[in-house]
């Protein structure tokens, strides 16, 4: 043992831009909920990618990261719903006749939401199968 070298020192740790493990699901579910955004729910998690993951560097880990998360800020009004999950859960749950108006505008907005990410839906999923499939 070298003066001043750790017995338990990992030899690849201190490689600086070493390749690591990069999953892209969770890379993408990750960034979407860092940012208020509930991409499992909406159903834009591509089902097609490839399932192994891929080495990348450090470098080519922040490149992808930041192209995902430029096309889901791109997205950013159309994943952000008009009316907070849980509050539209606590409004579902009334009676219809006991409902405020605002609750049922409220509603009506989910609505049309919903049909905008539907709408949007597969160019979202393009765009980002395309971000993800690249070697």
């Amino acid at each position: 043992m070298v003066k001043g070298e750790s017995i338990c020192r990992d030899t690849d740790s201190g490689t600086r831009g070493a390749a690591a493990p990069y999953d892209r699901v969770k890379a993408m579910v990750a960034i979407a909920k860092k940012n208020g955004w509930e991409i499992e729910r909406l159903g834009l998690i591509p089902k097609d990618l490839p399932t192994e993951p891929l080495t990348l560097t450090k470098k080519q880990v922040q490149q992808r990261n930041k192209l995902v998360k430029g096309i889901l800020e791109k997205f950013s009004r159309a994943l952000t719903p008009p009316v907070p999950p849980d509050l539209e859960e606590y409004i579902r749950c009334k009676n219809e006749e006991d409902r405020l108006p605002w609750e049922e505008e409220a509603l009506e907005k989910v609505e049309v939401w919903r049909e905008e990410v539907a709408e949007l839906r597969p160019q979202i999923l393009g765009e980002l199968r395309r971000a993800l499939a690249t070697r």
